[in-house]
């Protein structure tokens, strides 16, 4: 698919009369030619990688004479040009203000618009869904699909990285993470291949950071890899496969200058991250984690203000009331297995975070959920809720992708032998169903934050948009909004908002 357009407004050049011009004398009269100067529009959009030329509207009193005129472009109230032409490449995301001038050479009179010219460059690549994948020559690639207005036409952009930056990101990608720094938008992308995990630009797919070369000390610590991520307000962290934790801690600096901490971070009895749950963090001001060191759940909160930056992982505050009897406990799960975790009804300052966990005396998972409420400056607050039975005990492996829909109580996960049958798991009944079986394995499952949509991933190089809404779930029939294909093999899926 074609990136770039030329935005081309021919607005009028000059007005050429049909026959001849009668002379009437009295040229010692004459003031000039005079000119009416106004745009077609005077507000005009951009998407980073179009080019916009543009012509003002140009009415000439002696149209027989356009030529003897000097032009000046201003932008932003520097000058930008003396073309009569507006030429203008868009590059990156910004935003121009542009006063436009043209004077008579003979008379010396300038003339100019009425209004000022506002050009808005935006990106098409900042919102909807974000599409890691392996393309078929095992090059790490980036894809973006955006709905239009009406949610019914999708436009999809593929192959993003090499067109932006020219060369291949690298090889083996493992996970991708939108996140927003102080209004820009970036990519944060792992990859197993050299030159390893990579800061992105959202808007453009531009590289900005290799992240090994970016530590305090020069180079990352020996044998880094990271494996995930999660980006706050006043930091944000990576995890690597032995478990450590590596944060960079916002201090003012621009962004994509900020280096990470050489030294991992601590916490009281040590702690190695396994897995940070995904959650709309600013909302609820809250971040968890597991320790697997520890076998505890862990918190971060995020409420409080940090004069240069930072976080601090902690442990869970003591449940109010004691653990049940039925209950496994969220500060040491002792002999059982964590699988996944993750938060429902993410709202301010709240979470009802949920954890699958197996049981090694029948081997069977079970579904544990809590209520969280960060305090703002005051005791945070941990409600233990109830553990039951997951249905899917025998359906879910090693290769299964989960995806809550937060505002539901739905867990969506891939499983069964293959790994290409969709479940969800309804947390209010305690009950199970299939949404769809697809004919290659999944490998990414993810839910749109607003609308009732669950993107799906697959290992053939498929991106699926279903809808999951309760008419369509409530009907049996799965409903296909959107196909896809020829990716390579799609290996994790983003849904770009400012929820997190």
């Amino acid at each position: 698919m074609k990136l770039n357009r030329n935005y081309i407004w021919l607005l009028s050049g000059a007005l050429f009369l049909n026959g001849c011009i009668k002379d009437k004398g009295n040229y010692d009269l004459l003031t000039g030619n005079k000119v009416d100067v106004k745009y077609a529009n005077p507000s005009v959009v951009l998407y980073v990688g179009d080019t916009l030329r543009l012509d003002p509207v140009r009415t000439f009193s002696n149209p027989a004479d356009t030529a003897d005129f000097d032009h000046k472009w201003y932008a932003n109230g520097k000058f930008y040009s003396d073309k009569p032409r507006l030429e203008l490449a868009a590059t990156e995301t910004a935003g121009y203000t542009f006063a436009y001038y043209m004077t008579d050479r003979k008379s010396g009179i300038t003339y100019s618009p009425a209004v000022y010219l506002t050009v808005s460059i935006s990106s098409r690549y900042i919102q909807n869904w974000g599409i890691l994948y392996q393309d078929a020559n095992g090059n790490t690639e980036l894809a973006h699909v955006n709905p239009d207005a009406n949610g019914t036409t999708y436009t999809n952009y593929t192959g993003l990285y090499q067109k932006a930056n020219g060369v291949p990101a690298g090889t083996q990608p493992v996970k991708m993470r939108y996140y927003n720094m102080r209004g820009t938008p970036c990519l944060f992308v792992i990859q197993k291949g050299a030159p390893g995990a990579l800061d992105l630009s959202a808007a453009d797919m531009k590289k900005k950071l290799v992240v090994s070369q970016s530590f305090t000390q020069g180079n990352a610590p020996a044998d880094f890899e990271a494996v995930d991520m999660a980006f706050y307000n006043t930091a944000d962290m990576v995890v690597t496969k032995s478990g450590d934790v590596y944060g960079r801690f916002f201090n003012g600096a621009a962004v994509f200058t900020i280096p990470w901490m050489s030294t991992p971070m601590s916490v009281a009895r040590g702690c190695k991250i396994t897995d940070i749950w995904d959650s709309w963090y600013k909302t609820t001001l809250i971040a968890f984690m597991y320790d697997r060191l520890n076998k505890r759940v862990l918190q971060s909160n995020l409420a409080g203000y940090t004069p240069n930056g930072g976080v601090t992982i902690d442990s869970l505050p003591l449940p109010v009331t004691p653990y049940p009897a039925d209950y496994t406990s969220l500060h040491n799960l002792g002999d059982w297995e964590y699988i996944w975790g993750g938060t429902f009804h993410d709202s301010y300052g709240f979470a009802n975070g949920a954890l699958l966990i197996r049981n090694p005396a029948d081997g069977q998972v079970y579904y544990e959920d809590f209520a969280y409420k960060n305090g703002m400056g005051q005791p945070n607050i941990l409600t233990p809720g109830k553990r039951i039975l997951f249905p899917g005990s025998s359906l879910i492996n090693s290769k299964t992708r989960y995806a809550p829909i937060k505002n539901r109580d739905y867990l969506f996960y891939s499983g069964g032998a293959d790994n290409k049958q969709l479940y969800y798991f309804d947390a209010l009944s305690g009950t199970q169903k299939t949404y769809i079986t697809l004919p290659s394995p999944i490998t990414s499952v993810t839910a749109h934050d607003n609308l009732p949509q669950m993107a799906v991933g697959l290992e053939d190089g498929t991106f699926l948009l279903y809808d999951v809404s309760n008419e369509v779930m409530l009907s049996g029939q799965p409903k296909e909004l959107y196909r896809l294909s020829g990716l390579g093999k799609v290996v994790d899926i983003v849904f770009k908002s400012y929820s997190y």
